[in-house]
């Protein structure tokens, strides 16, 4: 393959957009562009050669590279919001803000054009916004500019803004640990999800957004929270509290225990569990559907499971429980009763 890669693959602009954006999964859309990126005048022949191989590693891979060809054959020169976004982006360092903006920019542009399809695709929609996000079952742990420690779970996503005034995480979907480091400009932080505002005094909490509530649960320090229609009403929550909240409103406080957040260490640990709540807090860390009969929804389900291995967890429900394993696909297990 030449240097000039991006020409390598490009079709006659005549042919028309031919690659259906939807087509594409989200990720490999993004990881496409981060490489337009950085290939982009690039002589640097070990560079093309690491595309190359990206290239080669699987179909959608190359019909992402396509598909930018595309745009790029239709949408020619730097006037274009392409263009511009594209120079925006390869003036910025590659780890900075700006870039990430840009590349977000360049994703939409290339891979939404005409089509809407990331609004019909919630999760896709929501990680072309986010600075970080992961997908079910991954997990990742961030250290921040500033020495903070973020860790998300899985199927999350976060907005992260550091400016010279302030520091902000957006959660956008998930759960996250924050552990707030001391900040040398002493810029004030908050973490934010669609419900409220918490502003820790440095501390260590858990935040997980659902869909129609937050929940907020202080392990050190204090944290003060306010809903975000209310945020005049403030509260300090601390350690050893959990409070659930939405927009409207923050509820009482409640005991919690720490063996809530036992997924930052990779296990789903439990006490006395409803099976259909044990089983909708798995779905969170396992692709696909599992549900039980409603004459097991009831059963009562205690212990520590490693979330590396979801198969093996429900193997060991078969084991402890009466019931059993149906499997209509891999990805669609019925638990019914023995």
């Amino acid at each position: 393959m030449s240097h000039d890669t991006i020409n390598d693959f490009k079709p006659d602009a005549r042919a028309g957009l031919t690659i259906d954006p939807k087509s594409i999964p989200a990720r490999v859309a993004k990881k496409a562009v981060e490489w337009m990126v950085e290939i982009k005048g690039s002589d640097d022949a070990m560079l093309h050669l690491q595309l190359a191989d990206w290239l080669n590693q699987h179909p959608d891979h190359l019909r992402a590279w396509q598909r930018i060809s595309e745009v790029n054959a239709s949408l020619s020169g730097a006037s274009t919001a392409l263009g511009s976004a594209m120079a925006q982006a390869a003036l910025n360092a590659p780890q900075s803000a700006g870039r990430r903006r840009s590349i977000k920019l360049l994703s939409m542009l290339i891979f939404a054009t005409g089509s809407g399809w990331v609004l019909t695709q919630s999760d896709s929609w929501t990680d072309w916004q986010a600075d970080e996000h992961t997908s079910t079952g991954e997990y990742k742990t961030l250290r921040l500019a500033d020495g903070t420690q973020l860790i998300l779970n899985s199927n999350s996503a976060v907005n992260i803004h550091y400016t010279a005034q302030h520091r902000r995480i957006d959660l956008l979907r998930g759960e996250i640990m924050v552990a707030t480091a001391k900040d040398a400009q002493q810029r004030p932080m908050q973490v934010a999800t669609q419900h409220g505002v918490m502003q820790p005094l440095g501390t260590r909490f858990n935040v997980r957004l659902d869909e129609d509530f937050s929940q907020l649960a202080v392990l050190e320090g204090k944290v003060a929270l306010s809903a975000a229609g209310l945020p005049q009403q403030e509260i300090i929550v601390m350690p050893g509290e959990l409070v659930v909240f939405n927009a409207h409103g923050l509820g009482e406080r409640l005991p919690w225990n720490e063996r809530s957040a036992a997924w930052v260490d990779g296990m789903l640990v439990v006490s006395q569990m409803r099976l259909e709540d044990f089983l909708r807090e798995l779905g969170r860390h396992r692709s696909g559907i599992v549900r039980c009969d409603p004459a097991l929804a009831d059963l009562r389900i205690s212990g520590s499971f490693p979330l590396a291995d979801t198969e093996l967890i429900l193997k060991n429900l078969a084991s402890i429980l009466p019931l059993k394993l149906q499997y209509i696909t891999r990805y669609w297990v019925n638990l019914l009763p023995a």
